[in-house]
């Protein structure tokens, strides 16, 4: 009984929030509108010609692997393929190029692959909430370990993917042989410390404000994909040193989310 009431609890709590960030970036939006006008809110570019950083060798070669599940996932892989595999999980709005260091500083001693999550990139994007469960995503992560020819990996996830990569580690401990988690505490840490700090609940708005059909997309896409600047380049959510994000790196991102001949679709 004392469970049921926790569940029913936290489901409150969730609406509670999803409903309020929905509001919050209503009126942000009405505000940007007003700041940059309306069309410059509603612009997004049309990025024909993938920019040149996306085109380097050096980062390693690209392909795909079909999963049992039907799925189809894109990777960038460096190094030799007769070297422990270390992959590589990215978060959001994210997809293989946020390892595109990593991808040169490890290929001397492991073969490291960069994939596009299931709803990201060039891998397939299901329609349906039902389609990206935490289940389906490790899944996928086992799947591509043997569809590369290993039983295991050490495995690297950051942000989103690190939450994927905690979870594999949990369900399939012979795939993992190290875990890295970049900036994604533990589940059940994570749990504990946000029943116990309502500070931590404000701070993770966005994860119920991610519930809500359509809206989260269509407002990642105003602005010319601004989501992507906020989150990358942002004051408060960028990195320290914005020179380590390039206008060019910027245009990858973005590309990816809008690339011509692919569904035009944001997966939040």
């Amino acid at each position: 009984m004392k469970g049921r009431v926790v569940y029913y609890l936290e489901s409150f709590v969730i609406f509670l929030f999803a409903i309020i960030g929905c509001l919050f970036m209503i009126i942000n939006s009405f505000i940007l509108i007003i700041r940059k006008g309306p069309g410059a809110f509603f612009k997004v570019n049309r990025r024909e010609a993938p920019p040149k950083c996306l085109l380097d060798a050096a980062l390693g070669e690209h392909g795909y692997v079909v999963l049992k599940s039907g799925i189809k996932i894109h990777y960038v892989a460096n190094g030799d393929p007769k070297n422990p595999l270390m992959l590589m999980l990215h978060g959001f709005p994210e997809f293989w190029y946020s390892w595109r260091h990593q991808l040169k500083h490890f290929c001397d001693k492991y073969y490291v692959v960069a994939v596009d999550n299931r709803g990201y990139g060039q891998s397939t994007k299901p329609k349906g909430v039902a389609e990206y469960t935490l289940n389906k995503l490790g899944e996928d992560v086992k799947q591509t370990v043997e569809a590369l020819g290993r039983k295991s990996c050490v495995l690297v996830g950051h942000d989103w993917g690190g939450a994927i990569a905690w979870h594999v580690a949990s369900k399939y401990p012979q795939v993992v042989d190290k875990l890295i988690a970049l900036n994604g505490p533990h589940p059940s840490g994570y749990r504990r410390f946000v029943r116990t700090h309502f500070s931590q609940v404000i701070k993770s708005w966005y994860i119920s404000f991610y519930q809500i059909p359509f809206l989260p997309e269509y407002l990642a896409r105003c602005a010319d994909y601004g989501v992507i600047d906020l989150c990358l380049r942002g004051k408060q959510a960028g990195v320290r040193n914005r020179d380590r994000i390039t206008k060019e790196d910027i245009e990858a991102f973005k590309h990816n989310f809008d690339e011509p001949g692919k569904e035009r679709r944001v997966t939040c």
